[in-house]
């Protein structure tokens, strides 16, 4: 069974909107994790537009499942952010407990 755990203050502070964080954030939540051993089970992105709004996007998202290795999850969620570094974009780890 995955351990659940919340995400410590001084990291939720960091969110942008409710549970949204910029690249540079997602990546010190990713490091919380692999330091927690705890998985990743996704990521989701949306853009930021000019008007203030936001646009949650299918594409790019990346999907784990909920039976995964912890150090392996968070290598591919290192590798997603790399893949999609963009400063409009918003990242939203998803883990157990969240």
């Amino acid at each position: 069974m995955v351990q659940e755990k919340t995400l410590p203050s001084e990291l939720s502070q960091l969110a942008e909107r409710q549970t949204w964080f910029s690249r540079e954030h997602t990546e010190r939540i990713l490091a919380w994790l692999e330091g927690e051993r705890l998985p990743l089970f996704g990521i989701e992105a949306a853009r930021k537009l000019p008007d203030g709004n936001w646009m949650l996007l299918l594409d790019p998202m990346l999907s784990l499942g909920v039976e995964v290795d912890p150090v392996a999850s968070v290598q591919q969620g290192r590798d997603f952010i790399t893949q999609h570094a963009d400063t409009d974009l918003m990242f939203e780890p998803v883990w157990p407990g969240y």
